[in-house]
């Protein structure tokens, strides 16, 4: 039962610092958020999530290639080559699963004639500034 609960518990713990592991005296293992009690064995377990700036390098699909992903303010840029528009439309779904910002395609380069090209999109918490000046909002 433990063992079905733990990854249910994962997922929370990004919300906390971090979790106990509380043994009891029987060996009966517990998690939570709170300090165990004194007569239980505690350990601080965290959890590190990774930065989807490193998973999105290790699923990048084919007919990608990142040229390099940097901080701007409050926005993360992301630059890279696509061997076609449907690659392309693909990795910006991906950056916007992974990151859960918005984004926004900065530049499209595509010679005519050519499938390949270089683009650069923005991921930010902010909303598009084209789509916000076409809806009407200030």
């Amino acid at each position: 039962m433990k063992y079905i609960i733990l990854p249910f518990l994962l997922l929370f713990i990004t919300a906390h610092a971090g979790i106990n592991k509380c043994t009891d005296a029987n060996g009966k293992v517990s998690f939570s958020d709170k300090p165990c009690s004194t007569v239980s064995k505690s350990e601080n377990i965290t959890y590190k999530q990774r930065d989807w700036k490193k998973r999105l390098y290790s699923l990048t699909p084919k007919g990608i290639k990142i040229l390099k992903i940097f901080k701007s303010q409050d926005e993360t840029i992301v630059s890279y080559i696509f061997q076609n528009k449907k690659a392309s439309n693909d990795f910006m779904q991906l950056v916007k699963k992974l990151s859960h910002l918005n984004i926004s395609l900065k530049s499209f380069k595509q010679e005519k004639g050519r499938n390949n090209g270089t683009a650069t999109l923005v991921a930010s918490t902010e909303p598009n500034k084209l789509l916000k000046r076409f809806s009407g909002d200030k």
